[in-house]
């Protein structure tokens, strides 16, 4: 047997790619599930009380995100589109096959970081004193 074909038989094939990926993909497929479950319980938790104006008691939960709603959300969300592109971004197909769709997502997901994490400062002292 020669250098070369020895070389060619110690790569994984594609069914053992195939098999390597799958528990990875189990794996961000719950957390992005997890993510977006507990955003949307967010939502449907706030929701009654921003759209009738009814303040929460002072001593709920609740109370910190209908006090201040538009810092909240605006932490939230970039935050979410950041847990949901990220793991896009670690890709090894995206990078090497769309490598200009790597670059632009990264431009966005690097933003709704550094926005999530702007009102991330902003919320928390205000939040903290209501």
């Amino acid at each position: 047997m020669s250098h070369a074909t020895a070389r060619r038989d110690t790569r994984p094939n594609a069914a053992d790619h195939a098999v390597t990926r799958r528990p990875v993909l189990i794996f961000v497929g719950v957390l992005i599930a997890i993510v977006l479950t507990f955003y949307g319980i967010r939502i449907a938790t706030d929701a009654p009380f921003l759209i009738s104006g009814i303040e929460p008691e002072p001593e709920d939960f609740e109370s910190r995100y209908v006090a201040h709603p538009w810092l909240a959300y605006l932490h939230m969300t970039p935050g979410v589109l950041y847990l949901l592109g990220a793991p896009l971004q670690l890709s090894q197909r995206i990078r090497t096959k769309h490598y200009t769709l790597h670059r632009r997502l990264g431009r966005v997901l690097v933003t709704a970081a550094l926005v999530s994490v702007l009102f991330a400062f902003l919320f928390g002292p205000s939040a903290a004193g209501s």
